[in-house]
């Protein structure tokens, strides 16, 4: 095997491959956006600038959004850098002020961005001391995400940008966006047909799994679509909506609230939650759907919840739901993983869900026949994991403590979920990029396979081909976005 030969990377640790010493080779002569496949290494060419970038004066900042996956990229690079270790630090929200100025005079820092911020805008940051800074996820790099304000910052410095996603919006405008908010002058993009990356790509075998709603939850989706059809007809009488909108087209109109009648706001957030309902009902199953429920009757003093209080079908859907749920019903979609799951010894699972209630759902029905699964989701609300339980678990789960993650969307960014061999998703997403991140969790390392679960005739069927029409789209503008390029010499990597 050919190895990095480097003056700031430990011998014979890191395989050579000529994509990502030309990707990290070219990306330190101009502010480079890299788009490339999860598990190609986003990771080690970011180490490979780093390391380049440390023969001069300057800092490297490496920011990503999550502490675990902060934490992630600090262990990589303290494993590969032939450098001081003690100039290699990773900073959290958590630790006392004085111990984050000191850090952030170190030559390696490993950060989240909303930290960073906070201390930027506290001066406790020299921006003149960073010659290289890595945005990882970059196409989060929208909106009032704490990377725009960053990356305006650096604008008036020296400072070299390079920023990695393995995913890009499907929209071109969105994408636009992303580079004029970091700066990028360069866009570097590669794919699975990519000459130079074919021969690393690991075969992900597809499966579609899909299942029939039954009897009892159709009756109850029938039930809460009557209701639906019913709050709708009062917003087209009072010529808020037009005889066909869909759920898009008011949550538009919940964003200008102020330009509706005052009577028709309370029926438009009724509509909004009814579509939600729905969603969990056929999707989900009965839990997430009467947790959901058993959330908004708690809140009696919304006006929106009392107004759709009142009707009284919506109480009665609940208690048919209670009832089928005592009676052991389930979401057909359970009832196959166990059989989707059926691994063979030191082989791991990953089951993506959108919905904390629906995680919770499968872990503890898993778990009930024998399986040995743990949920990952976020450090939000009362029953939330802390970012060190998270990295406790990603940690437990290489150690093979248990052999089935379930998570919701903190599993499916930049996180190297150990090797998978088996990615579920449990539900879809009508989104290009949350599609390729949880698909880039197999297929690492060795080939992989995905299923994906369906159900037949409701919306999970219609995400489903909405996130692969815009996985298409995206495909395209990526390679519209790609050029060939004349390449200097790469022998100080080579070994």
């Amino acid at each position: 095997m050919k190895y990095i030969s480097h003056p700031f990377v430990k011998d014979s640790s890191l395989e050579y491959r000529e994509y990502q010493v030309r990707l990290a080779f070219d990306a330190l002569s101009q502010n480079t956006l890299i788009s490339i496949p999860t598990g190609l290494g986003k990771t080690v060419i970011a180490l490979l600038a780093m390391a380049e970038s440390l023969k001069s004066r300057g800092s490297c900042l490496f920011l990503a959004p999550t502490r675990p996956l902060v934490h992630q990229h600090y262990k990589l690079l303290k494993s590969y850098l032939k450098y001081d270790e003690e100039e290699i630090v990773f900073v959290t929200g958590e630790e006392r002020r004085e111990h984050r100025i000191d850090k952030w005079e170190r030559k390696v820092v490993c950060a989240t961005p909303q930290v960073f911020k906070n201390d930027l805008d506290l001066g406790f940051i020299k921006p003149e001391n960073f010659s290289l800074i890595i945005f990882d996820e970059a196409h989060r790099a929208v909106g009032d995400y704490a990377y725009v304000y960053i990356a305006k910052v650096f604008k008036d410095f020296p400072t070299r940008i390079m920023a990695l996603t393995a995913s890009l919006p499907s929209e071109k405008e969105k994408v636009n966006e992303i580079l004029k908010n970091l700066n990028i002058e360069r866009v570097e993009v590669r794919d699975e047909s990519s000459e130079d990356v074919k021969p690393y790509v690991k075969e992900t075998k597809i499966e579609w799994v899909k299942v029939d709603i039954p009897k009892f939850l159709f009756s109850l989706s029938q039930k809460l679509k009557e209701i639906l059809k019913d709050k709708m007809k009062i917003l087209r009488e009072l010529n808020i909506i037009k005889e066909k909108a869909n759920l898009r087209e008011l949550l538009e109109l919940r964003k200008n609230l102020k330009l509706l009648p005052k009577e028709s706001r309370n029926t438009l957030f009724s509509c909004i939650r009814l579509y939600h309902a729905l969603y969990l009902l056929e999707t989900q199953g009965l839990s997430s759907f009467l947790n959901f429920l058993e959330r908004s009757f708690k809140k009696v003093r919304s006006p929106a919840t009392r107004e759709l209080l009142r009707d009284k079908r919506i109480k009665e859907v609940y208690e048919l739901a209670r009832g089928y749920l005592m009676l052991g019903e389930e979401h057909p979609k359970l009832i196959k993983l166990k059989e989707i799951l059926n691994l063979k010894d030191k082989e791991k699972a990953i089951i993506f869900a959108s919905y904390r209630d629906t995680v919770e759902r499968i872990t503890e029905y898993l778990n009930n026949f024998g399986f040995k699964a743990r949920k990952l989701i976020g450090k939000g609300g009362i029953d939330g994991l802390t970012q060190e339980d998270q990295i406790n678990t990603l940690e437990e789960l290489r150690e093979g403590s248990f052999n089935i993650l379930v998570a919701t969307q903190v599993g499916e960014e930049g996180l190297d979920i150990s090797e998978c061999n088996l990615v579920v998703f449990y539900d879809n997403v009508p989104s290009a990029i949350r599609f390729i991140q949880r698909r880039g969790r197999t297929g690492r390392k060795s080939p992989g396979k995905m299923v994906i679960m369906l159900t037949r005739g409701t919306i999970d069927e219609a995400y489903y081909w909405i996130g692969k029409r815009r996985l298409i789209e995206s495909k395209a503008l990526v390679r519209s976005m790609k050029k060939r390029k004349d390449y200097k010499s790469l022998d100080q990597f080579f070994l």
